[in-house]
C-alpha cells in the first residue's frame, strides 16, 4: 500500500490470483519485488505516487499514465513520475519496482542543473534502458544478500548498496 497508495484492481480471465510482494526499504531507494500469478487491471486516481522505475522480469505491463500510453516488457524499464491517474494492465508477471523518493531526486536534479521530466512516464529501452535494468537488478541482488535478523529488525544493507543506488540514479 505504501508503494502505490489506494487503488482498485480486477483479475482479467480465469487465472487464480496470487500476489506476492517483498519490499526492502534500503538506504535511499526502496525496492519492491512483485510476483503476480494472473492478468490484472489496476486503477489509481488522484494519488500522488512517487517517482518509480518499474522493471519487468517476466510478462509485460501496459500503462496509461495521465493519458500517456506506455508498454514495457523484460529488458526494458519504465520511469513514472507522480501522476493524477494511472491505469495498468499486467500479464502474469514478475517485476521490480524501485521507488525514487522526492528528496533524493530533487537533490539529483539540482546537482545536475536539470528539471524533473514533465512527461508522465517514459519507457527506457536500448542502452540507457539496459543500464537502468542492470542497475535495478544489481541493487536487488545486493538486498538479497542482507541476512535476516532473529529479532525481526532490519539488518544494515550490504556495503555496496550506496554505490549501486548512486549508479542507478
Amino acid at each position: 500500500g505504501r508503494a502505490w497508495g489506494e487503488h482498485s484492481s480486477d483479475v482479467i480471465g480465469r487465472d487464480r490470483y496470487r500476489l506476492r510482494l517483498n519490499r526492502v526499504e534500503g538506504a535511499r531507494l526502496p525496492v519492491t519485488f512483485v510476483d503476480c500469478s494472473a492478468r490484472i487491471e489496476a486503477r489509481m486516481e488522484g494519488i500522488g505516487c512517487q517517482f518509480q522505475v518499474m522493471v519487468p522480469l517476466s510478462g509485460g505491463i501496459d500503462m496509461v499514465v495521465d493519458g500517456r500510453p506506455l508498454s514495457t516488457s523484460p529488458g526494458e524499464a519504465v520511469f513514472v513520475r507522480p501522476a493524477r491517474s494511472m491505469r495498468f494492465v499486467a500479464s502474469p508477471s514478475r517485476c521490480l519496482v524501485v521507488d525514487l523518493p522526492d528528496g533524493v531526486l530533487d537533490a539529483w536534479f539540482q546537482r545536475h542543473r536539470t528539471a524533473a521530466p514533465a512527461v508522465a512516464g517514459r519507457v527506457l529501452a536500448g542502452r540507457s534502458g539496459g543500464r537502468v535494468v542492470r542497475g535495478a537488478l544489481r541493487l536487488a541482488r545486493l538486498y538479497d544478500q542482507t541476512a535476516p535478523r532473529r529479532d525481526g529488525l532490519s539488518s544494515p544493507p550490504p556495503p555496496g548498496v550506496p554505490l549501486a543506488e548512486a549508479a542507478l540514479l
